[in-house]
């Protein structure tokens, strides 16, 4: 009410100055201006006149009645968690199809770039670049460092490579000319244009040094032969995989100070198809910087892939038709929870705690990291607060969301298991009352390690059946992923970095379980219609692959895995939480962990094993609940 007397208030305001007797169109404007308020004011007295008036009275505090408490028999009631736990024979079972999917996990498939074995850490990267600094005739000392892991290869160059060459061969070349994994070691002076970048390679040889220096600083002005001949001379030391070298082109710019020479060369042993490998590299001054290495791919080639075709933009609006259509049946389903009255804000704090835990200790761990993307212009105190505050941002705005997606999940949770509590689910787990639930708890532990261990080894089977077909049939080049082993770089404690991402992704996938067997119970309901939506979201979702081969065995793969997922979640792990979070859990460490060990075992060793420790810490606390001793049912009313 106050609300629409305070916008009628500066309604009027807006009128008064119109009203004029001599000015009809301003009159009209100004009682069009009040129109609103006479309206409502209209639709008040006819609503008074139709329904007479309501009698406030029983809404005063002194006239509501509080509900009955509820008695002891309720509260125990009401506080009890139901669960059926599997038998004896499923377990084994399970264990046994685990088992030989764990073995298929073990299928070989090639991969451009799976042969990277990075040798040095990050202060070894830094001292050999140090060493080559002062070798190239710039002081080492005075600079302050920063070091980072970076993937070195082009998809644009893979695919045209593995399309002429094949598999083999273009894996020979990314190999040697690109370096799958290449250390930046960065050398800067706070707000100086000056700085130096020494690109070393995994087994800690310098590949090149990338100078930044002002247009008018000063510098020497040689001829192009004496600067060519430096030029070479650089190449045949760092980069003697290049030789033979076939001179292409050069080019010279005059600067006020000094005179820079660019040359292009061309390494024939590297060619693939048409495609020359182009090494340019310039000097400024006499200083010779680093090699940029590229393939000059034909554009006939690039056009044919860049252009949109028919088949593309039918895929785009099939996406964009499913994305909305997904969007709005979870507004359905969210409008559903909130008239169902099951919003609770507490599971919300209580999952964006969790996770803020976990995402500030990831925070705290990424320190090293930030430096990379420090701009010199700025001051370092500046940039320090700058990226404080930008995390800062980042963890109110993921918070946010967490907190949501935990009051929609225990929502979800209520209408799906309406007679059981989360509560009394952690209370049984942890901190049994009686032998009743101890019992309870150890069959529950039991399922949760056998489900989460198993169903993550068929996962991961699934996954390399996949990837096994990728190779064998898809026309796209595989390329290995070695995102794990660059962000290892940049962090205090890799096996700390694995353990937050996994815990973090855990809680949201945990999180995820109720709301969406809360849409499926929704909007499916049947396993029939679960099947053919899956397929046909999978179709949609990989029909803007350029190749059908890839289509096919991107959707089926997903198909598969969500099918299976489904008969997991509705025949084996049902209502025991635990079973969700041990499998998100081992299914995210193993994936990174694998990663790390195929192409940095040396010198991530320590931090290997202690994220194989971290891997079987569920199953350490499981077999100690397991194995705890069920303490006496209490007798009598005394303590």
């Amino acid at each position: 009410l106050s609300l629409l007397a305070h916008l009628t208030y500066k309604c009027l305001l807006g009128a008064l100055p119109r009203v004029s007797p001599n000015t009809p169109m301003l009159l009209i404007s100004a009682l069009t201006v009040l129109s609103p308020a006479f309206l409502w004011l209209a639709l008040s007295i006819w609503k008074i006149k139709s329904c007479g008036y309501i009698d406030e009275t029983p809404l005063l505090n002194n006239k509501l009645i509080e509900p009955p408490a509820p008695t002891k028999k309720e509260t125990e009631e009401r506080r009890d968690y139901h669960y059926t736990p599997l038998a004896n024979q499923t377990r084994l079972k399970i264990l046994a199809v685990g088992a030989i999917a764990l073995a298929l996990s073990f299928l070989p498939s090639k991969q451009i770039g799976q042969e990277a074995k990075l040798q040095i850490t990050k202060v070894e990267a830094i001292h050999a670049a140090e060493r080559y600094l002062g070798a190239r005739g710039v002081a080492a000392t005075g600079w302050q460092t920063s070091a980072y892991l970076a993937e070195n290869l082009d998809s644009e160059e893979i695919q045209y490579g593995f399309e002429k060459e094949g598999l083999q061969k273009v894996a020979e070349i990314m190999s040697k000319a690109r370096y799958p994994l290449i250390w930046y070691v960065q050398f800067f002076k706070p707000q100086q244009y000056e700085k130096y970048t020494v690109m070393v390679s995994p087994a800690g040889n310098p590949l090149g040094l990338d100078s930044t220096a002002e247009d008018n600083a000063a510098g020497q002005s040689i001829d192009s032969a004496a600067a060519q001949a430096k030029v070479e001379a650089i190449l045949q030391k760092d980069r003697p995989e290049f030789a033979p070298l076939k001179f292409a082109s050069s080019s010279q710019k005059k600067r006020e100070h000094r005179l820079d020479h660019t040359f292009v060369f061309e390494a024939p042993a590297f060619k693939m198809g048409d495609a020359n490998l182009r090494i340019t590299i310039s000097t400024i001054g006499d200083l010779v910087d680093r090699p940029n290495v590229n393939w000059d791919i034909p554009d006939a080639w690039r056009f044919e892939r860049q252009k949109t075709t028919l088949k593309d933009q039918l895929a785009q609006y099939a996406n964009w038709a499913l994305s909305i259509s997904m969007i709005i049946a979870l507004i359905i389903f969210l409008i559903g929870l909130v008239r169902s009255q099951a919003i609770h804000w507490r599971p919300g704090l209580i999952a964006v705690a969790l996770f803020i835990i976990t995402l500030t200790m990831q925070n705290l761990n990424d320190i090293p990291g930030l430096l990379s993307s420090y701009d010199t212009d700025v001051p370092l105190a500046s940039f320090w607060t700058e990226a404080a505050m930008e995390k800062l941002q980042h963890t109110f705005m993921v918070g946010s969301l967490v907190a949501f997606l935990g009051v929609i999940a225990f929502a979800a949770f209520r209408l799906l298991r309406p007679n059981d509590s989360i509560a009394a689910y952690f209370r049984k787990m942890f901190k049994p009352e009686n032998k009743a639930e101890a019992l309870a708890a150890r069959q529950m532990w039991i399922d949760a390690l056998v489900f989460g261990y198993s169903a993550g080894a068929i996962m991961a089977g699934i996954d390399s059946l996949t990837e096994a077909a990728r190779s064998m049939f898809s026309p796209s080049a595989p390329v290995a992923s070695l995102q794990t082993v660059a962000e290892a770089s940049t962090v205090f404690s890799p096996a700390l970095d694995i353990l937050c991402q996994s815990l973090s992704l855990t809680l949201l996938a945990v999180l995820a379980i109720p709301i969406c067997v809360g849409l499926f119970a929704k909007f499916l309901r049947t396993r029939n219609r679960f099947i053919i939506f899956i397929v046909v979201a999978s179709l949609i979702q990989y029909a803007g692959s350029r190749y059908w081969q890839s289509c096919v065995i991107d959707a089926v793969g997903f198909s598969f895995a969500i099918i299976v997922a489904y008969y997991l979640v509705a025949r084996l792990a049902k209502g025991n939480i635990l079973s969700y979070a041990v499998l998100a859990y081992v299914c995210l460490m193993c994936g990174k962990l694998i990663e790390l060990v195929k192409h940095a075992s040396q010198p991530y060793m320590s931090d290997i094993a202690v994220s194989v420790l971290l891997v079987l810490l569920p199953l350490a606390v499981g077999l100690v609940r397991i194995n705890t001793p069920t303490r006496p049912e209490r007798s009598g009313d005394g303590p």
